[in-house]
């Protein structure tokens, strides 16, 4: 992240704390299934975050090489979502990813997925967000609207679900 320089001390302080704030939701999210943050450390206008090294290819870029996944690959995968979006909502605060897709899950080793990209990932201290991200396909209407919930994330699960059989994007 680059921080703001020239827009004053008091909106740099602010930013500052936003990131450490999102780093340290991250380090609290120790999971499989999830990336895991190593580090974060301020240096030349910059904020770092240093992240697990996740060696693999997401599930776009599989069903895109291969076609789409058989059913019995895509059960094992919806457990696998399942247990994360899972854990991610039982967070207190709860934490929304709102960016769920098959290109922000990654299969590493042994077919175990990951989830990654945080970027968008808001902490829900209230029921609203009012803003709207992520990929059109995979986005609740309530999203489109600045609300983001849980039941957001299971929405962009099933539409994940529907590409890994489908090999294509829903409508």
């Amino acid at each position: 992240f680059i921080l703001p320089s020239y827009a004053g001390v008091k909106v740099r302080k602010r930013v500052l704390e936003n990131i450490q704030r999102e780093s340290q939701i991250l380090k609290d999210l120790q999971h499989p299934n999830i990336v895991k943050l190593l580090d974060f450390f301020v240096e030349d206008e910059r904020a770092y975050l240093v992240l697990e090294q996740i060696t693999g290819r997401t599930l776009k870029q599989l069903v895109e090489e291969k076609g789409p996944f058989n059913e019995l690959d895509v059960l094992s995968f919806a457990m696998q979502m399942t247990s994360i979006l899972s854990f991610l909502h039982s967070r207190k605060p709860q934490v929304v990813h709102r960016d769920f897709t098959p290109d922000n899950l990654m299969m590493g080793h042994g077919d175990i997925l990951k989830l990654i990209d945080f970027n968008v990932a808001q902490h829900l201290e209230s029921m609203s967000t009012h803003t709207v991200v992520g990929k059109h396909a995979y986005i609740p209407p309530e999203q489109f609207r600045g609300e983001t919930t849980p039941q957001s994330d299971i929405y962009a699960m099933g539409a994940t679900l529907f590409f890994l059989l489908a090999g294509e994007d829903p409508e």
